[in-house]
């Protein structure tokens, strides 16, 4: 699990430094258009909230969908779609 959060955090970080260096061009460019600061300011201000009311109206039916999929292949999950129902049961009957 550590190996895969390592991989994940290269991964956007990389993505990063590109998104970096394209956003450095898109302002170069708008620059010498005659834009502002606050016409520049305002642009990644308007796709970060556009991306993120996207993500909080779908993130919650995508994660349902994906535990629905991969929830029943979970080792002993005793036919549940999670194996969350399958730990509790577990610590239930160890504590008796």
């Amino acid at each position: 699990m550590f190996t895969l959060g390592v991989v994940v955090l290269y991964c956007v970080g990389t993505f990063s430094i590109v998104l970096a260096q394209e956003r450095q061009t898109d302002i170069t460019r708008m620059f010498a258009r005659g834009a502002t600061y606050t016409q520049i300011l305002k642009t990644p201000t308007i796709e970060a909230l556009f991306i993120s009311l996207i993500l909080v109206c779908f993130a919650p039916w995508i994660a349902v969908l994906l535990v629905g999929i991969f929830g029943y292949f979970a080792t002993g999950s005793g036919g549940f779609a999670t194996g969350l129902i399958f730990i509790c049961e577990e610590l239930i009957e160890s504590s008796n």
